[in-house]
């Protein structure tokens, strides 16, 4: 090895405190960049391989009127249909130590195959599986109702099962079960049985999957381009099946009414003949009596009514005879009058049956994806939210790490000016002495890019997911090498400190060698902007003077730390920033901005009188206050068309008044309030923005089976979850010509007792759900809880690199200033005073770049959340105060902890030797 080679070794022994800072630096930044970087796209690579493995069902077609094999075998006909399957469900009570759950009810089939934990899986009836949350029931035999006054076991075969295996379902990813149709409109549990064990004679859904999906990626648009193709092919078969189906159910029952009223008719002139037949014959016996004034010698028989036998008139006299048949004919009377009310009231019952009959609609089928599948739904809103923060946090803590790498390397390069400019002078090219710093540059960051790229592929991926593994039901997250996030952290965080070293020789090189063997003339001193303030000025010690000059003297110093310190303080307040967003959203949705405690449903045959009944109940329940709604999915967007077609939910109340008890409308910065008005419509927020609209500009609207229409925007509300907009029931008959039909409700329930209540709603003709909000706001409780340690994960990472960029900024000033140091101390400055001198600097500049940092902070803050949004989600733009608090005490934390680390060095310099290193 020759002389120069040794010399590059020998720097790196000789400063490798530096260079293990630049590889550390690469390395943490390497890793956040691709590890998070790579976690959304790994959460999707497991959770759809999950899926794959398990059969989840691509499609899910349910009907108003059930699902038949003939409709089975229609969808199967399908183009590129792999295969569908009829399900039985239902919805079942169960009792467990006092308390009462709504158990769903699933039957086993080859699609959504669960995954057996323990024990086995049911193959008789009355053997069923349970989800893991009930693994404790295993072995056991449980008991279920129907939760209402119906008895089970007209639906099942038996309704006790013995618990015979524990398993978890893709069905059901997530904590979230949907709604139920008994208890209190939720359900807690899910089950399965053998299709044997159900008696319905239609299937509660059909499950469709389609051929060629497997090896998609489920979450991307392909996948769902395809899905879709299939779902409108399904549809158009579903067209043609309502018909058919509503044609069987209607024909079927109208023939039961004719022949019921062709049997009235004949039981009505049967009746009729023996009624006359029998008035007939008394009527004779009477007239026979009236003339005959002898004792009578022979029986009448006397049949009131078919099978009565008839009176015998025998050894009485004529007076008793006369009354005796004379009572005969009016008992002959009330029973025709009788049997007449009779065959009318049955008449009256198959008029109304008849009149409901008319009344039937059309079938309906719903063809839905999995986005409709509430656990697989959350599982793709939270891989899309971790991947948009992976996009944007990862890049900006990379870029703090990358500016530090870069400052490291100049420093260095300036440091070693002397020793440049003598091998210059001893004949080296200038390519071989740039090609000293390249290595010394490029090692670390390939070493440290390498290393770090890889652990935080498999860290920070697996680290997230097992945060969320108590929100679903997942395996192991799979952490294949992304070399896409690997290779770009590791290239730009090379290419920054390989730039900042040849730009450095570059710009010293290009002096002669006389130069840059004299040392660099230092910066000269200026007045500070303090000296000029002369009340201040004159109240600072000797010290303190020098370390305000020496700030404002070494500017290039003064910003990089500036910038490195505002960095971490910006992104420790970027994810204090994060939790407070996500964490304000239930109490500002549900706290602040709607006030209802339930809402419920109606199905879309459902008749006014459906609604009035429900009414009828609250009031019964002296509920504190309803208002029937009009909700109704439509399109809408800007006139001109410039933005994407967005769906929201048109909402029109009955009445207007006291809306506000249930929704406010308000400004979300502001907090101004709206009031309805038929001027125009309200709309949400995040509609807003999505569509491009301000106040007074005009949407479109598109109703299903209504012509569009334009209508001015009133008010722009704040609102977080879905997309609103709401009109006045003028405004709304104005447009579609027409009142609006209601099919919802919101309810103000006060201390109203619920679960009885609705049992008893449930219960009604018409009612599809029934929703409280309280069970909403657990659901995103449970996911607040993994978003809170997700943050964590933010925070530790951006408080390590905090410390390393300050421990490198504070080791980099001391080495730059060991012969100002070892001035000093010669001055006989004791080693705390030489501390306070060096890192009193520090503390101001932590200062400042901390007070940066907050102000970095709000606009990165606000640039993660509007990248993190979804379209149906909008996060709160508000930071806690005391976010603020605890990301200025963490960075003066890790600013104090680098200089106990850095102050060792200080008492490692060799005071001869540093105030000789010019000669």
């Amino acid at each position: 090895m020759n002389a120069f080679n040794k010399d590059v070794f020998r720097e790196i022994k000789n400063t490798f405190g530096r260079f293990l800072g630049i590889a550390i630096i690469v390395a943490l930044g390497v890793s956040f960049f691709s590890g998070l970087g790579a976690t959304g796209a790994d959460m999707k690579l497991t959770g759809d391989m999950y899926f794959d493995e398990h059969n989840l069902m691509d499609i899910r077609v349910i009907s108003t009127v059930g699902i038949t094999d003939d409709d089975l075998e229609a969808i199967a006909q399908v183009p590129r249909v792999e295969s569908v399957h009829g399900s039985y469900s239902i919805d079942t009570a169960w009792e467990y130590n006092g308390e009462a759950y709504v158990i769903k009810l699933h039957s086993i089939s080859e699609v959504n195959t669960p995954e057996l934990i323990s024990g086995r899986l049911p193959s008789r009836p009355g053997e069923i599986f349970v989800e893991n949350e009930l693994s404790q029931l295993l072995g056991k035999t449980i008991k279920l109702t129907s939760g209402r006054d119906s008895d089970l076991r007209n639906s099942l075969r038996t309704n006790l099962f013995r618990v015979v295996g524990v398993a978890k379902s893709p069905y059901y990813a997530s904590l979230e079960r949907g709604s139920g149709s008994i208890g209190n409109g939720t359900v807690d549990f899910y089950a399965y049985v053998t299709p044997q064990n159900f008696l319905q004679t239609y299937y509660s859904e059909a499950f469709v999957q389609v051929r060629g999906l497997k090896g998609l990626m489920s979450f991307y648009d392909e996948y769902t381009d395809k899905v879709d193709e299939v779902a409108d092919a399904i549809e158009a078969v579903g067209d043609s099946r309502i018909v058919k189906r509503y044609h069987e159910i209607t024909n079927a029952a109208y023939n039961n009414i004719v022949n019921a009223e062709t049997g009235l008719n004949l039981q009505e002139a049967a009746m009729s003949e023996s009624f006359i037949n029998q008035e007939a014959l008394l009527t004779s016996q009477l007239v026979e009596l009236n003339q005959s004034s002898q004792s009578a010698d022979s029986s009448s028989t006397t049949d009131i009514y078919a099978s009565q036998p008839s009176v015998i008139i025998e050894s009485l006299d004529i007076s008793a005879q006369r009354l005796a048949l004379e009572s005969a004919l009016m008992e002959l009377a009330n029973a025709r009058a009788q049997a007449m009310d009779e065959i009318n009231e049955q008449r009256d019952a198959l008029d109304v049956a008849r009149a409901r009959l008319d009344d039937i609609e059309l079938p309906e089928w719903y063809v839905l994806d999995r986005d409709s599948n509430p656990g697989y739904a959350s599982y793709a809103q939270d891989t899309d939210k971790i991947a948009a923060i992976g996009n944007v946090f990862p890049l900006l803590f990379f870029l703090v790490a990358a500016l530090v790498s870069l400052t490291t390397m100049t420093r260095l390069v300036e440091e070693r000016r002397v020793e440049i400019g003598a091998l210059k002078s001893l004949g080296y090219r200038n390519g071989t002495i740039i090609s000293k710093y390249l290595f010394y540059a490029g090692a670390p960051s390939l070493v440290g890019g390498l290393l770090g790229g890889r652990v935080g592929m498999v860290i920070y991926p697996k680290l997230v997911t097992t945060m969320y593994s108590s929100l679903y039901s997942l395996p192991p997250t799979v952490t294949p090498i992304n070399y896409t996030y690997w290779f770009i952290g590791t290239g730009i965080a090379s290419f920054f400190t390989v730039f900042a070293a040849v730009f450095s020789c570059v710009r010293e090189l290009s002096e002669t060698p006389a130069s840059l063997m004299r040392p660099k003339p230092p910066q000269a001193g200026k007045r500070t902007v303090l000296e000029y303030v002369g009340f201040i000025w004159k109240r600072l010690t000797f010290t303190h003077k020098v370390t305000m000059r020496n700030i404002t003297r070494y500017k290039k110093r003064f910003f990089m730390t500036v910038i490195g310190i505002g960095g971490c303080t910006a992104l420790l307040l970027t994810a204090f920033g994060l939790r407070d967003s996500i964490t304000a959203l239930m109490s500002l949705q549900y706290g602040e901005i709607c006030h209802y405690d339930m809402s419920v449903a109606f199905s879309d045959t459902a008749k006014e009188r459906d609604l009035t009944n429900v009414g009828d109940i609250l009031q019964e329940e002296r509920v504190e206050g309803f208002v029937k709604l009009k909700q109704k999915n439509v399109d809408s967007y800007d006139p001109a068309g410039l933005y994407t077609t967005r769906q929201a939910s048109l909402v029109v109340p009955e009445t207007t008044e006291e809306f506000d008890r249930y929704i406010i409308f308000r400004d979300r910065r502001t907090h101004a309030q709206y009031d309805f008005s038929n001027q125009g419509v309200v709309i949400t927020e995040r509609l807003s923005q999505l569509l491009g609209v301000s106040v007074g500009d005009d949407i479109t609207i598109k109703e299903d089976g209504y012509p569009a229409v334009d209508v001015a925007v009133a008010a722009i509300a704040e609102n977080y979850f879905l997309h609103n907009i709401y009109m006045t029931p003028d405004m709304y008959q104005t447009l579609f010509n027409e009142e609006p039909e209601y099919n919802s409700m919101l309810v103000l329930l006060g201390e109203r007792e619920s679960t009885t209540m609705a049992n008893e709603i449930l219960d009604q003709t018409g009612v599809s759900s029934l929703t409280f909000t309280y069970a909403t706001e657990g659901t995103f409780g449970d996911m607040i809880k993994s978003l809170n340690l997700v943050v964590l994960v933010l925070i530790v990472s951006a408080g390590a690199l905090a410390f390393v960029v300050l421990l490198n900024l504070s080791s980099i000033n001391i080495s730059e200033r060991e012969r100002e140091l070892a001035t000093i101390e010669v001055l006989g400055f004791y080693d705390n005073e030489v501390s306070a001198y060096v890192f009193r600097e520090s503390t101001v500049l932590t200062a400042i770049g901390a007070l940066a940092g907050l102000a970095m902070g709000i606009g990165l803050h606000r640039f993660v959340l509007m990248t993190a949004e979804t379209d149906l989600v909008m996060f709160s733009r508000h930071i806690n105060f005391i976010s603020f608090v605890y990301s200025i005490i963490l960075t003066v934390f890790f600013s104090v902890s680098a200089n106990l680390f850095a102050a060792r060095k200080l008492k490692q310099i060799k005071m001869v030797e540093a105030l000789k290193s010019v000669e």
